[in-house]
């Protein structure tokens, strides 16, 4: 990556400012940022310092995550878990989904492992129990299926 933020820095400085929602305010004609709850609050000067951290990391934030969103966009294969691989894999109507693979298994959206015929043997019905639209939706399913089989 060609941007890195000290994530932890960041997360410190975001613990100490004050918590809960923020808001921008016009007051004594001037345009201020302050927290909903200030009840108690005298955490001025360590909100400052998120706000100006924060501020100052945005820019290399938003450009490491958009690297990251093109790479994981050119991948087609993962290993989240051990012994388990979320594969981008074509159907015969040329669309591409996500399967679970488990061992020499697939994952099922009802949870079941199903064995992976030949790709000339796969059915429509066997791509809709099998195949998940998304990583998210994939990852998700392997995640629930480690929780469940651990």
């Amino acid at each position: 990556m060609s941007h890195k933020v000290d994530l932890d820095a960041l997360e410190k400085l975001h613990a100490a400012s004050t918590q809960g929602e923020w808001r921008v305010n016009y007051l004594s004609n001037k345009w201020i940022l302050l927290p909903t709850n200030t009840e108690g609050d005298d955490n001025r000067i360590d909100n400052a310092e998120f706000v100006a951290a924060a501020h100052n990391a945005l820019p290399a934030l938003i450009a490491e995550l958009r690297e990251l969103r093109e790479l994981v966009g050119l991948a087609t294969e993962f290993e989240p878990i051990e012994d388990v691989k979320i594969s981008l894999r074509s159907a015969v109507d040329g669309r591409r989904r996500w399967a679970v693979v488990i061992h020499n298994s697939v994952l099922a959206k009802d949870g079941e492992l199903e064995y992976e015929p030949l790709p000339s043997s796969r059915t429509e019905e066997f791509i809709k129990r099998t195949r998940y639209d998304s990583i998210q939706e994939a990852l998700a399913a392997a995640r629930k299926w480690e929780a469940e089989n651990a």
